[in-house]
């Protein structure tokens, strides 16, 4: 007869090689994501499915927005993510940051860490995501077994685990700073001419598959050679700057702005017909003139732009060039209009 030890020692063995497994599994498929979409999902559905969880959810440290920035996140976020804008809080929340897993009962380990569970977890872990000394995240697992995250578990697999996930995540949020430098113009954090002609051929397919209008605006600041001839090139970079920040304030999240080269920018109104392509273009005219723009010595430099803005309307066979060219031929008759104007054309007809 088997001794009963030897016995209970293979079948905890076994059972670990198979939790190692899954672990493993994960593991591989989180070092294997492409981007941090990749990775949220590797968190919040993989790890439940293969662990038999019922929750797992993941907490940024987004210090100063960074994190939301490159990843493109503004109010709404993805299902299991969270950001912690002010990382400090958790100190609050969690009385101490974790440096090792915790394993109990949601009051023991999460404090006044509030999470919207579908349902309140009877235990949970607590993985603290660690990167040069610096606390990039947190990793929390939800089970409705009260005994399944027990304080007195041992935790080397897990803890394991928490290691490899928190390079992962530092890895891949590099991945995401790095893609967003090549498509990002760094004087003013709008996207860049590389980044826009390729969106302008996405969202004009988009518009035909679903015949929907879109516009095209493109703005060119007024008299900008005068500004840097007068101020200095710095002052000329504060004001492009300003200039962007005001143009951004007035679009949607699904538009897509960029600075086309030098003084110019463009910006994309997906499902925009006309007339509201003329009042966005307005408004984004009103708001940069409306004031200014003040440098550090408190020099103000006064700033108007000239807006072309083209449309497709109905007729949706025109490639982005024609779209692109019809604005910039718009804006060309705005300069000759005097500046601080819009000129707009529908389909390659005046309106």
């Amino acid at each position: 007869m088997m001794d009963l030890s030897y016995a209970q020692m293979l079948e905890n063995a076994q059972r670990n090689e198979v939790v190692l497994r899954r672990f493993q599994a994960i593991e591989l498929a989180l070092i294997g994501a492409s981007g941090f979409g990749q990775f949220l999902a590797g968190i919040r559905d993989q790890l439940p499915a293969r662990m038999a969880l019922e929750q797992a959810w993941l907490l940024l440290a987004d210090s100063h927005g960074e994190v939301s920035a490159i990843l493109g996140y503004d109010e709404v976020l993805p299902d299991g993510l969270l950001l912690e804008r002010e990382p400090a809080r958790l100190v609050e929340r969690l009385g101490e940051l974790p440096t090792r897993v915790r394993l109990g009962s949601p009051g023991e380990v999460l404090g006044e860490l509030a999470l919207d569970w579908a349902e309140v977890p009877g235990s949970v872990a607590l993985m603290p995501l660690w990167r040069d000394s610096t606390l990039i995240g947190l990793v929390v697992l939800g089970s409705r077994d009260p005994e399944r995250f027990a304080p007195d578990q041992a935790t080397d697999f897990i803890e394991r685990f928490t290691a490899v996930t928190a390079l992962c995540l530092d890895n891949v949020l590099n991945r995401e700073r790095l893609k967003q430098l090549g498509l990002t113009d760094p004087l003013t954090g709008l996207y860049n001419r590389r980044y826009f002609d390729q969106r302008i051929d996405e969202e004009l397919a988009r518009a035909r598959r679903h015949g929907a209008p879109i516009s095209c605006l493109f703005l060119d600041a007024d008299h900008f050679k005068r500004i840097n001839d007068t101020h200095g090139h710095v002052a000329g970079d504060i004001v492009l700057r300003t200039l962007a920040n005001r143009m951004r304030g007035q679009l949607r999240g699904c538009d897509v702005a960029a600075r086309y080269g030098g003084e110019e920018f463009a910006v994309l109104l997906p499902q925009t017909a006309l007339g509201q392509a003329r009042l966005v273009a307005d408004r984004i005219r009103t708001q940069i003139g409306g004031e200014p723009v003040v440098l550090p010595d408190g020099r103000r430099v006064p700033l108007t732009v000239s807006i072309g803005v083209s449309t497709c309307g109905n007729q949706l066979a025109d490639s982005p060039m024609q779209l692109l060219a019809r604005a910039d031929a718009a804006l060309y008759r705005a300069k000759e209009a005097g500046r601080n104007c819009i000129m707009s054309v529908d389909s390659g007809a005046q309106a």
